[in-house]
């Protein structure tokens, strides 16, 4: 390969800068190289991994992203005047882009990183695949139903972290009243996949999830469409049912997919909806979703996991209902 002789161009390169006074630049460069050349062999595994369909995915969602963002209208139009094309389509890029870190990472390290890794990586772009999946592999392997358990309690849990962190970035005044219930679930969670997976004496040496590049124009359009019915069910619920049709469009939003109610409560938070009622509807669609992987461990699993998944996922539901509590009568 090339690697010897553009590490020496960039060697090359950085002095110059130096030489012109450009030291701090120079040197964040030189720590990005150090880094890259680190992971050369990583790298080379990684793209030995990729397969066609990953790079055409790739490809077409850089395309499509470079050419149609800049050329969408950057305005609300439509009922309720809430839908602005050049807005959504960033959400659909900034979902994306979180999901396929998530399946960069298990790409790259697979399963051998243990329970734990393999959760938080597959919590980052599907957590409903990662309970899918072990659900599955635990009818197979019942010895390790601890450790499947302990991993669907944990990718579950990453999915708040997540949610956290989007609602930060779409907007960060919610945080305050945000922050406090969803990283008491998130402790509540994690405390529980900790206690499973440390009582589970045999562990298996990898795990397997079943997942697809999310980079690709299906799944783009797919989300799209989702969160603009989803602002549109909002926006009727409130204005013919109050609060309590809010309510029960984030719970049958939940069902589906939470990233879409998540960043239309945070967008719509402060205008016309109260942040006491943006919180509680995305803890409600969470909490929704959460009861779909639930489900996956008690019809998709050997029994042995059942019990484990109760425990965990019980002790999730009780954070959040008393959290719900407590935003509506604090």
């Amino acid at each position: 390969g090339a690697t010897s002789e553009i590490a020496a161009l960039m060697t090359f390169i950085l002095g110059s800068m130096i030489a012109l006074g450009y030291l701090h630049l120079a040197l964040t460069g030189t720590v990005i190289i150090l880094l890259l050349l680190s992971f050369k062999l990583r790298f080379q595994k990684f793209i030995g991994k990729v397969q066609d369909q990953d790079i055409f995915a790739i490809i077409q969602f850089v395309i499509i992203t470079v050419i149609i963002l800049p050329l969408l209208p950057n305005e609300t139009m439509g009922p309720f005047d809430i839908i602005n094309p050049q807005e959504i389509w960033f959400f659909v890029i900034l979902i994306a882009g979180i999901n396929f870190t998530g399946y960069v990472l298990m790409r790259i390290f697979g399963g051998r990183k243990g329970i734990l890794f393999t959760a938080i990586a597959g919590g980052l772009f599907s957590s409903t695949a990662v309970a899918l999946s072990f659900s599955q592999q635990s009818k197979e392997n019942s010895t390790y139903a601890r450790s499947y358990a302990a991993g669907i309690i944990f990718s579950s849990s990453i999915m708040f972290a997540r949610i956290l962190v989007l609602t930060y970035l779409i907007n960060p005044n919610l945080i305050e009243m945000f922050s406090t219930p969803f990283l008491l679930i998130l402790a509540a969670g994690l405390i529980a996949g900790f206690y499973l997976n440390s009582h589970q004496v045999k562990k298996p040496k990898k795990f397997e999830i079943s997942y697809e590049n999310p980079l690709n124009l299906v799944s783009a359009l797919k989300f799209g469409v989702i969160y603009v019915l989803i602002l549109f069910l909002i926006n009727i619920a409130q204005e013919y049912f109050g609060n309590q049709g809010v309510y029960a469009a984030s719970f049958l939003s939940g069902l589906a997919d939470v990233d879409p109610l998540t960043i239309s409560m945070a967008k719509l938070s402060g205008k016309t909806v109260s942040e006491q009622l943006a919180v509680i509807a995305i803890i409600i669609a969470a909490m929704s979703n959460t009861m779909v992987k639930y489900g996956f461990t008690l019809f998709l699993v050997h029994k042995k996991l059942k019990k484990n998944t109760t425990f965990g996922f019980g002790s999730v539901f009780l954070t959040a209902l008393i959290c719900i509590l407590w935003q509506i009568y604090a």
